[in-house]
C-alpha cells in the first residue's frame, strides 16, 4: 500500500488542533497531484499519514500522528481563489465561509489569507468525514 505523507507545520498547534478534532483539514498546493493521490486513496491502493516534526523542520525525525484510509472517510475538495473570492468546488463562499474554512484549518482569517495569497487553485485534504455542501 502506498503511503502520502502531509506534515503539519510546527508553528502552529496543529498537533493538539488535530486530536481535539478542531483542526479537520488541511489546505495544501497542487490540486492536481492531490486529487491523483486521493484517487489511489479512494481505490484503497493508498493511506494518508499525517505527521509532525519532532523538532526543528527538516532537521528532526516526523512523527506520525495518524494514518488515515478512506474507511476513516477522508475526502479531498478543490479549492479556487480568485481575487478576494474563494470557491469550493466551484460554489463561492460567504465572507462566513471563508472565516469557517480559516477555523477549521487551526489559522486565524488573517493568517489564512496570508498562506493563499497569490495562489490559485489548492486542495482541501479533510481528515474526517465533515465536506463543504455543494
Amino acid at each position: 500500500m502506498k503511503t502520502y505523507v502531509i506534515i503539519l507545520s510546527n508553528g502552529y498547534p496543529f498537533e493538539a488542533a488535530y486530536k481535539r478534532h478542531e483542526k479537520i483539514h488541511t489546505i495544501r498546493d497542487n490540486y492536481e497531484l492531490w486529487n491523483r493521490r486521493f484517487h489511489n486513496i479512494y481505490n484503497g491502493e493508498a493511506c494518508l499519514s499525517v505527521r509532525v516534526w519532532d523538532g526543528k523542520p527538516y532537521r528532526s525525525k516526523q512523527r506520525e500522528i495518524a494514518r488515515l484510509t478512506i474507511n476513516d472517510r477522508i475526502s479531498i475538495q478543490r479549492l479556487d481563489i480568485t481575487g478576494n473570492d474563494y470557491y469550493i468546488d466551484g460554489d463561492l463562499l460567504s465572507d462566513n465561509d471563508i472565516k469557517i474554512l480559516a477555523i477549521n484549518d487551526g489559522l486565524t482569517l488573517d493568517d489564512l489569507r496570508k498562506w493563499i495569497k497569490d495562489k490559485k487553485r489548492m486542495a482541501i485534504i479533510h481528515f474526517t468525514e465533515f465536506k463543504y455542501a455543494n
